[in-house]
């Protein structure tokens, strides 16, 4: 066993993974990182460049051989087991005569760039790497370090000393620069992709919550209609982004506790039930939360799924929660389910009025009280369209991509194909057509643009 070890760290095997004799003379350098295959890889190629290499799998077992030999070179990788490069790096520089570091990371962030120059690191490479290119590097480097002077004497050392500074500055701010436009560029793309993803979720989530609203009779889209309620009354409160989203989806989910209900159940107003009906009905929340409770990463939604039919004063169900004790996006739905059902179950010629009243009555027992003035000012827009976007029936045939269904579409067998609001595209037009080729759909006409005289 080499004497350098005392038995507590398995020894590396100097050079064993580059068998590669050199003059001593030579520039020596420690290479340390938790992968074989680039200590391997990079040892070849200082070997190469005629450097001298000796290789450490972590930060404890480098720090000992720092101890008992003299490097030129450090490269050091920063995520390690044992002993991370962030600590090598400092407990080696607080030492005397101090290596040139280089660090290899995977790990590019203008913050750390900048905290690892700080503390004497003469450069920072992204990998994946180039081996040769980073040898070569590595190299000019240490030889551009070798051949500065020792001392700082001499008339226009100062002058040196300010320009090899500002030279080393311009470096540092362009390599910043390259990899703060880098790391912003990948920060916009995993927007755009995050978007996308939630979307495209949204969108899935509402197919499904109008088929369901279809399979009871249930009169239309509902969840849909208590989505946009809900929507409206969020914008108007102080939500966060997540918050929304989480809103807007339990919204649609709200009423998935009822599936598997019977239609003489589902088809009543809720408060027309009574006896095991009354029962029955009122253990969809739980069901509901139960179902969205295996979704990885739903556990919000389940939650405010479950309160979304509890009364502001503890009368409602399932868990008689009160005022503050449910969750403010429960509250919310609340509001919208609310109303949306009230529509639902009766017949009135002046139906924003009606919830108007609706609303007032019901504040304070069972709706929010501060939610109210947000939900009157949202009536207009959830449930009626502005006067001049007006309604044209048309054939399929004359239908363009770009228009907004007016109400829903249904097959001559009743089955339900599309929603209304839906932006129809090409592909919905192609397939309506196949199903329905001989039928008409209800669309609102685009709003002109006025005039110029």
């Amino acid at each position: 066993m080499d004497s350098r070890y005392d038995g507590k760290v398995t020894p590396p095997s100097v050079c064993s993974e580059v068998e590669v004799k050199e003059p001593k003379q030579l520039p020596r350098a420690l290479i340390v990182d938790d992968s074989q295959e680039f200590r391997t890889l990079l040892s070849r190629a200082l070997q190469r460049e005629r450097v001298n290499c000796e290789v450490a799998p972590d930060g404890l077992v480098a720090e000992q051989m720092l101890g008992q030999n003299h490097y030129d070179i450090l490269v050091t990788d920063l995520r390690m087991p044992r002993k991370h490069g962030h600590q090598l790096i400092t407990d080696v520089m607080a030492g005397k005569d101090p290596p040139m570091i280089v660090v290899m990371t995977g790990v590019v962030e203008p913050r750390l760039i900048a905290d690892l120059i700080a503390r004497g690191v003469v450069d920072v490479m992204q990998k994946p790497l180039a081996f040769d290119v980073m040898a070569a590097k590595i190299k000019a480097l240490f030889e551009r370090r070798a051949a500065q002077p020792a001392g700082i004497t001499g008339p226009g050392s100062a002058t040196r000393v300010t320009e090899e500074l500002g030279r080393a500055t311009e470096s540092m701010r362009a390599q910043l620069n390259d990899v703060t436009k880098s790391f912003e560029a990948a920060i916009r793309d995993l927007e755009r992709q995050k978007t996308d993803l939630e979307e495209g979720y949204h969108g899935s989530l509402r197919m499904l919550s109008n088929l369901f609203d279809q399979m009871g009779g249930a009169g239309g889209s509902h969840a849909g209609r208590v989505e946009r309620m809900a929507s409206l009354v969020g914008e108007r409160v102080s939500l966060s982004r997540e918050e929304k989203r989480n809103l807007v989806f339990a919204a649609l989910l709200h009423d998935v506790g009822q599936f598997g209900m019977p239609d003489a159940v589902r088809s009543r107003a809720p408060w027309a039930l009574g006896g095991s009906e009354r029962k029955v009905f009122q253990a969809y929340p739980v069901i509901g939360a139960m179902l969205l409770s295996e979704i990885r990463g739903a556990d919000r939604v389940a939650e405010i799924v479950e309160a979304h039919a509890e009364h502001y004063d503890g009368s409602g169900f399932p868990s008689q929660l009160r005022g503050r004790q449910i969750p403010l996006e429960s509250r919310i739905i609340r509001i919208a389910d609310g109303c949306d059902t009230h529509l639902m179950f009766n017949d009135y010629d002046h139906p924003i009025e009606e919830l108007r009243l609706h609303l007032l009555a019901e504040r304070g027992r069972v709706y929010d009280p501060d939610l109210i003035d947000a939900a009157l000012a949202s009536l207009n827009e959830a449930y009626s369209r502005p006067a001049e976007e007006e309604v044209m029936e048309m054939s399929l045939s004359e239908a363009t991509p770009g228009l907004v269904l007016a109400e829903n579409v249904y097959d001559e067998k009743g089955r339900f194909l599309a929603r209304a609001g839906a932006t129809l595209s090409a592909s919905m037009l192609m397939r309506l057509r196949w199903l329905i080729s001989s039928q008409s759909i209800k669309v609102f006409l685009p709003k002109r643009e006025p005039e110029e005289r």
